[in-house]
């Protein structure tokens, strides 16, 4: 299962061509359209910026404890202790609940 949330601004700011934002975004759409897969957009309007300070993943396994990467403006970290986990996983659940579903 994948969930991501998306800002807004990924919708408007153009990386390439608009053909390769138009197939980017495609994707995407289809992505969100299976069963194991969320997309949320995490609207301007929700005047949120704990998704500002850089991109992260978490990754869940029922057999091992949770690790995040968290990325930086030179190089990214993987964090796998509960505590280090905690913080993306914090700032993921804000993301999310201001992310409107569909």
């Amino acid at each position: 299962m994948v969930w991501a949330v998306l800002d807004e601004t990924i919708l408007y700011r153009l990386v390439g061509s608009e053909d390769v934002a138009r197939a980017q975004l495609t994707h995407l759409a289809g992505l969100g359209d299976t069963e194991n897969v969320f997309i949320q957009i995490l609207p301007l309007a929700a005047m949120l910026t704990t998704g500002l300070l850089g991109g992260f993943t978490i990754a869940h396994s029922p057999e091992r404890p949770d690790a995040a990467f968290v990325d930086g403006p030179v190089n990214g970290k993987m964090w796998d202790t509960r505590a280090e986990v905690e913080t993306p996983r914090l700032r993921f659940q804000k993301c999310r609940g201001g992310a409107p579903r569909r």
